[in-house]
């Protein structure tokens, strides 16, 4: 009998049904039952390990990912544990969220390694099965987005580029009109975009700060955009303006664009929302947007 068939079988009584707590005999009966194609042999090695050493083995699992969930997810397990006390749910958060674990096994198996997999994995379950939770609180669903996000940001692979140095920004005061429109630059295919219903930038750094989340977050529609931080490698998130926001979405990823390109959208943009003010303002307006974009890495220099 192939190995992949008596591990199929330990698998499933691992994670999705164990054997009730039954002598040896019935035991050994329910699992010829349950999986037909094991040998004798392979039945009875089977029903020789006990129920309470296979749901150890299935306690180490839930609570590994359930781990992993929390490293994620700090901000939104924060905010699902006030929801379910708010809606009468009286267990203890983190057996809670280990319940949460094997309810989110049996909507959808985690069957790779990748614990991206994992996070779009939870952020589908709270979206299909807990509209309870989304109902009461909609900034639950934006703050899932947000963090994942901010995963999917930390492993996206690194992208050839030439360092933002204090050199290279003070000299830009040296340099002629034609010499920084001309810089070149990459918007990566990590850097996110969104619009929020809520200030989740604000949430996420105030709970960073000092572990406490706002009671009732006020509805405020945001731009922001995520990128990942030369400097210290991780997510991070910052407002702009609506201009800002769809001239960044307008740039093909992973190509090499200029200041000339993105200025004459921005200014594009800009101009047809209101076009009272001059050229040379509104120019002055972008490029401190800009740098700003260089600097949080949602836009890198491309290689010289």
């Amino acid at each position: 009998m192939p190995l992949s068939d008596f591990l199929s079988a330990v698998r499933c009584l691992v994670l999705d049904d164990a054997l009730a707590d039954a002598p040896p005999p019935a035991r050994r009966r329910e699992i010829a039952r349950r999986f037909p194609q094991l040998t004798p042999a392979e039945a009875d090695d089977l029903s020789a390990i006990s129920p309470a050493r296979l749901g150890v083995y299935t306690d180490l699992i839930f609570a590994g990912q359930r781990s992993q969930i929390e490293w994620t997810f700090p901000i939104s397990l924060a905010l699902i544990a006030r929801i379910r006390e708010h809606l009468g749910d009286d267990r203890p958060a983190r057996r809670a969220d280990f319940d949460l674990m094997r309810e989110m096994h049996r909507f959808e198996p985690w069957r790779s390694a990748s614990s991206r997999d994992l996070a779009a994995l939870f952020q589908r379950f709270i979206a299909g099965q807990r509209p309870e939770w989304t109902d009461a609180c909609p900034v639950l669903t934006e703050l899932i987005d947000l963090e994942r996000t901010d995963l999917d940001i930390f492993y996206a692979e690194d992208v050839d580029c030439q360092p933002l140095t204090d050199a290279w920004l003070h000299a830009i005061g040296e340099r002629s009109v034609e010499q920084v429109m001309a810089i070149r630059f990459i918007r990566p295919s990590c850097t996110a975009l969104r619009f929020f219903d809520h200030d989740v930038i604000a949430i996420a750094r105030e709970f960073r700060h000092d572990q406490t989340l706002q009671e009732a977050p006020p509805q405020t529609r945001i731009c922001a955009v995520g990128s990942r931080s030369p400097g210290t490698l991780l997510a991070e998130w910052n407002r702009v303006t609506p201009t800002g926001h769809d001239a960044l979405a307008a740039l093909p990823p992973a190509r090499v664009h200029t200041v000339n390109d993105l200025a004459s959208d921005w200014l594009a943009r800009r101009t047809a929302d209101d076009d009272s003010t001059g050229e040379a303002a509104l120019f002055a307006e972008f490029f401190p947007q800009f740098l700003g974009w260089l600097k949080s890495g949602a836009l890198l220099l491309a290689p010289s």
